[in-house]
């Protein structure tokens, strides 16, 4: 642990130094071309030149997120499509106060990338994975985890019973 902490202090050093990035010295995970993105690699591995947008990959973990989330009431006369409860969760994340809401997308890309281990990004899992991983970030002994999943949670029915007739948008 000790030793991958040092790394990654090491990977970060460039971040530290205007000067490396004006003279040309690229950071492990940063893009200046892009910015927004994050690079992935060292240039010596197979990720090398691979960019992740991170508000792609939030809006696509809230999408994924809020589907998942609505398929559990799907007895209760909801049905899919659900975009109009994904507009609105997206929504709420653009009224939030700035410190919560860093945090809340903090936690929210925190979920996304976790299924990293399994192979894919949280919304590129089946869906009985998703189901997995959403109940146990949900009952987790970790409260920040479980309080990522109850906010989500609770925005999604809300937006569901907000609709009219189970049909319009929130």
């Amino acid at each position: 642990m000790r030793k991958a902490c040092k790394r990654f202090v090491e990977m970060l050093k460039p971040l530290r130094n205007p000067a490396n990035v004006r003279s040309g010295v690229r950071p492990v995970f940063s893009s200046p071309s892009r910015p927004g993105k994050i690079r992935v690699g060292r240039g010596d591995s197979v990720l090398d030149g691979i960019e992740i947008s991170v508000r792609r990959v939030f809006e696509r973990t809230v999408s994924a997120l809020c589907y998942e989330i609505a398929r559990a009431y799907e007895a209760d006369g909801f049905h899919p499509p659900y975009n109009d409860v994904v507009r609105f969760v997206l929504g709420q994340y653009e009224r939030m106060p700035p410190l919560l809401a860093a945090l809340m997308r903090a936690g929210t890309l925190a979920f996304g990338l976790s299924s990293m281990a399994e192979g894919s990004l949280f919304y590129g899992l089946d869906l009985p994975r998703r189901r997995v991983r959403v109940e146990s970030w949900s009952t987790s002994h970790l409260l920040p985890l479980r309080y990522v999943m109850r906010f989500h949670r609770s925005l999604v029915v809300f937006a569901l019973y907000s609709r009219d007739n189970g049909n319009e948008s929130a």
